[in-house]
């Protein structure tokens, strides 16, 4: 789950990522309709916003990990984002 802003998923992110706005007044709401039989793993663009967002889900009772380090990260290691 990708917790950007829409602007922000649309140049670029985790390939097959939802995109649930961590900052949306429905995120909590949109987030409590997914399956929690499922892990999540959560990521934003440099992690600040992907722990907040790894917090409201975990309370949410989803069994969820937080990309360290957020998109930064993930093409840092050499991974391709989707657009």
């Amino acid at each position: 789950m990708d917790v950007c802003t829409v602007k922000e998923f649309s140049a670029g992110h985790v390939p097959g990522a939802l995109n649930l706005d961590v900052n949306a007044s429905d995120f909590t709401a949109k987030a409590g309709q997914l399956d929690k039989s499922k892990p999540v793993l959560v990521n934003c663009h440099v992690g600040i916003r992907g722990a907040r967002a790894a917090a409201l889900l975990s309370e949410l009772g989803f069994d969820v990990k937080n990309l360290e380090g957020g998109l930064v990260a993930w093409e840092a290691a050499g991974n391709s984002l989707a657009k």
